[in-house]
């Protein structure tokens, strides 16, 4: 395991300008889909709708309110 990792950090230092823009172009690209990315926080994440809970927890947040958890 260490030749391996031995022989990834040679090709690195040989050939520093590539990796370098390597990981630039990769860092680019993910970033672009940065803005795509959703969050979802609630009880319908973790608790299917049709059930029983969900329902419970729903008329229990009607009546005596209820802020998502975070």
């Amino acid at each position: 395991m260490d030749r391996l990792f031995t022989k990834f950090g040679d090709f690195i230092i040989r050939r520093s300008k590539f990796t370098i823009i390597v990981f630039t172009i990769l860092t680019v690209f993910f970033a672009s889909g940065l803005p795509k990315l959703e969050m979802q926080m609630g009880n319908n994440v973790f608790v299917n709708e049709a059930s029983d809970v969900f329902k419970r927890t729903s008329t229990y947040q009607e009546q005596f309110g209820g802020e998502c958890l975070l």
